[in-house]
């Protein structure tokens, strides 16, 4: 038999990383502010580099999407804004909890923008 989810439960997100959930216009804006070589310059062509929009044929593929996210976290003030603007998205899709970790120890910051929410 097959379960049904509770819809009165709470929304939550177990594992989230800070490093791997950042908007792709906040990669844009960053990028240009701080002169990065990014692979495109608007939302719809830099989505592929980013976000997996189709099976990936190895661990590694899917690993180097990480590289244009964790690229623009070049100083406290931009890993602020990815943390608060991670918080921002997750409050909008009514998560009740969400369990954020980040593969670089930046957890001053994250914890700062948190707060701001």
């Amino acid at each position: 038999m097959e379960s049904i989810p509770d819809p009165t439960l709470p929304f939550i997100d177990l594992h989230r990383h800070l490093d791997g959930s950042v908007r792709l216009t906040t990669i844009l804006e960053l990028g240009r502010q701080h002169h990065l070589p990014l692979p495109a310059w608007d939302v719809e062509k830099l989505r592929p580099s980013v976000q997996v929009t189709k099976p990936q044929n190895s661990v590694m593929e899917f690993i180097g999407k990480f590289k244009w996210m964790v690229g623009v976290l070049v100083d406290d003030e931009a890993v602020r804004r990815i943390a608060y603007e991670n918080v921002l998205d997750a409050k909008q899709k009514e998560l009740t909890i969400s369990n954020y970790v980040s593969a670089h120890g930046l957890w001053q910051s994250l914890t700062s923008s948190i707060r701001k929410v």
